[in-house]
């Protein structure tokens, strides 16, 4: 069985330190991306007819099985032809990809400014520094994309996994996404309308780190299939080709403290909870219900007010629970 990696939805669990992305640039003249957005990360003024569809946990775990699978692919050997004709060697050292939320974060930072090009600057704050792939489509589902940049390898040569940029086809999505010494990986997806009428799409924004395509360097170290395993890996039990990668433990960091207006800043996780229950329906209506339970439990106790009123406790108040009736009455009214 592959391993599944748990995705907590718990805000206290997944609340991160104060980061200030001004203090990671990538060079001396690069600019974290998120600095230059003076530490604002919602959706742009210039987005038009604009929607976020954060990625539900069973998605997350499918984009990273893709992943994983199209590595061990190519780490056994057998993962697909050049375009020499020839296969694609055996990789002694390629990684698991696991869930990374920071990296997450920061894609759903850019997704959100609905600019379809790359982000010039992307590092955690632990300094790793991050790679990226793009993707403008009609449907929601990125897996057919992902399927395409992979099959980017029918016309990339073999010489690039020596050497990174010979000249000839390079395959950036192909490389990035079999870059050996890549381990995390953290997507977004929204909905925006083009200049043109009536032209809404989806676009994917996922970052990987560590980031691959260095011009000069190797893809991956030619060898039998996770022989070469670096230090706090070993040969995954499952994927054979692959070497097993830790969970991330990186959260997300919080921002709006550093924010130019810092009144104007939304917390990523409220951002992101608006819309949560349509991907989770269970898991939306549990949150749906808590947050209400919540605020009804400090009415109750006499929790709730300003500075001058407080509202008096009640001595009646009741748990709310869902009703499938009043759902269903919901939705006819809606639809």
């Amino acid at each position: 069985m592959i391993t599944a990696h748990l995705f907590l939805a718990d805000a206290a669990s997944e609340k991160g330190p104060d980061v200030n992305y001004c203090n990671f640039p990538c060079r001396i003249s690069h600019m974290h991306t998120i600095c230059k957005l003076k530490h604002r990360c919602e959706a742009s003024l210039r987005c038009k007819r604009f929607k976020n569809l954060p990625f539900s946990n069973k998605e997350k775990q499918k984009i990273m099985h893709t992943h994983n699978s199209f590595r061990n692919r190519i780490a056994l050997g057998r993962g697909c032809k050049s375009m020499e004709g020839r296969w694609f060697p055996a990789a002694a050292s390629m990684r698991e990809l696991v869930w990374d939320r920071e990296l997450e974060f920061q894609a759903q930072c850019w997704a959100n400014q609905c600019i379809m090009k790359h982000d010039t600057c992307r590092r955690k704050y632990d300094g790793q520094y991050a790679g990226q792939i793009l993707a403008s489509v009609r449907h929601e589902s990125i897996f057919p994309a992902l399927r395409l940049f992979f099959n980017e390898c029918k016309n990339t040569s073999v010489a690039n996994i020596d050497w990174y940029g010979t000249g000839k086809e390079w395959g950036s999505h192909f490389a990035q996404m079999v870059y050996w010494n890549t381990t995390q990986i953290g997507c977004a997806r929204v909905i925006y309308e083009l200049a043109l009428p009536s032209s809404r799409r989806v676009t994917f924004v996922c970052n990987y780190a560590w980031a691959g395509n260095w011009v000069g360097e190797p893809i991956y170290i030619r060898g039998s299939p996770a022989s070469q395993c670096p230090a706090h890996s070993k040969p995954h039990r499952e994927l054979k080709g692959l070497c097993t990668t830790n969970p991330s433990k990186s959260k997300i960091p919080n921002i709006c403290k550093f924010a130019k207006d810092k009144k104007k800043c939304i917390p990523y996780l409220a951002m992101v909870k608006r819309v949560r229950f349509h991907r989770d329906r269970q898991e939306g209506k549990r949150y749906i219900l808590n947050e209400h339970n919540e605020l009804r439990n400090k009415v109750a106790l006499g929790q709730l007010g300003n500075t001058r009123i407080i509202c008096p406790q009640a001595s009646n108040m009741r748990e709310i629970i869902w009703d499938e009736e009043l759902e269903f009455f919901a939705q006819c009214w809606i639809n």
